[in-house]
């Protein structure tokens, strides 16, 4: 019992050790994409704030500890929906493994005009552009999906549609991506959490 007790608290103390490291994972390949903890050490830097992961019987427990601010809060500013300045034209594949997410973004993108098609995986969404019989504007898709990396994915569409752009998104940031070999350098990126103004304003870019 005390083995086993003592292994455990070693197997705990390496995997603590590398706990917020972007990709990594215990999970067997497929199941884990090792980013959740490391998007949130990277946002919790970001707000000034702390994190830490404890251990015990019940499972593992992370924690973020936020700066206390004495100053009266700000009002709360009323929700703004963005109105592009003229109707988008185009089709826009988005790809997305969160379904809340890419209904999120869907509503976006076609409140601007755009036509968009949808897929939650790299498979899907390569049977969804072999269906489509006109062209692409943009696929948008996720740096990390199941099955299929998002850049393995633009490979194989850009290989059938030459003209075709690509757009990735992630919670983590671009920086992070490339230097674990996720991306090539200089790719057109978002970083999650997207807001309806950044993404508008990047597919204007993109699309000239």
């Amino acid at each position: 019992m005390f083995g086993c007790w003592r292994r455990s608290r070693e197997w705990w103390g390496t995997v603590q050790e590398r706990i917020f490291e972007p990709f990594f994972t215990t999970k067997e390949k497929g199941r884990g994409t090792g980013l959740g903890l490391a998007t949130i050490s990277a946002s919790s830097s970001r707000a000034t704030a702390a994190s830490s992961c404890t251990a015990n019987l019940g499972g593992v427990r992370p924690s973020i500890y936020l700066p206390r601010v004495d100053a009266p809060l700000d009002p709360i500013a009323e929700t703004i929906s963005v109105q592009p300045a003229q109707q988008k034209t185009g089709t826009i594949l988005l790809v997305e493994d969160d379904d809340a997410v890419r209904r999120m973004v869907r509503v976006v993108l076609e409140r601007a005009g755009y036509r968009v098609l949808e897929a939650s995986n790299g498979p899907a969404a390569i049977e969804c552009g072999a269906r489509e019989p006109g062209p692409i504007a943009v696929v948008l898709t996720d740096v990390i999906m199941p099955r299929m990396s998002g850049k393995e994915l633009a490979d194989r569409l850009v290989a059938t549609r030459p003209t075709l752009r690509v757009l990735y998104a992630s919670g983590y940031t671009d920086s992070s991506v490339v230097h674990d070999g996720m991306l090539d350098e200089g790719v057109n990126f978002l970083q999650k959490p997207i807001t309806a103004a950044s993404l508008l304003s990047k597919l204007d870019e993109i699309l000239g």
